[in-house]
């Protein structure tokens, strides 16, 4: 089961990934630079960010299918999660800020 729970997140995150960057060139959202930081650094303007709400999307989807036996596994995809929302404010803090 786990093995296919696995393989269910995998492609699933694959799939979302692959739209959600999508989306964001689409809609033009990207990583915003600041005129003043290195030159090095424009060239990620424009690049799509946040396309690790698609990951946590697939662990979300297979958190509530892990046996509640395997205690340590699900401690491991919670946490994953809550370190995916803090990615997740981190982004949405670039967007809001500029910077």
């Amino acid at each position: 089961m786990l093995v296919f729970l696995g393989a269910l997140a995998f492609f699933m995150s694959l799939g979302l990934t692959w739209c959600f960057i999508r989306f964001m060139q689409k809609v033009q959202l990207g990583q915003y630079v600041r005129q003043y930081g290195p030159d090095i650094h424009m060239h990620k303007q424009g690049t799509p960010t946040m396309a690790g709400v698609a990951f946590m999307g697939a662990v979300v989807v297979v958190l509530p299918f892990v046996s509640v036996a395997s205690a340590s596994l699900r401690f491991v995809l919670a946490a994953t999660l809550l370190y995916g929302i803090i990615g997740l404010l981190d982004d949405l803090l670039k967007f809001v800020r500029q910077g």
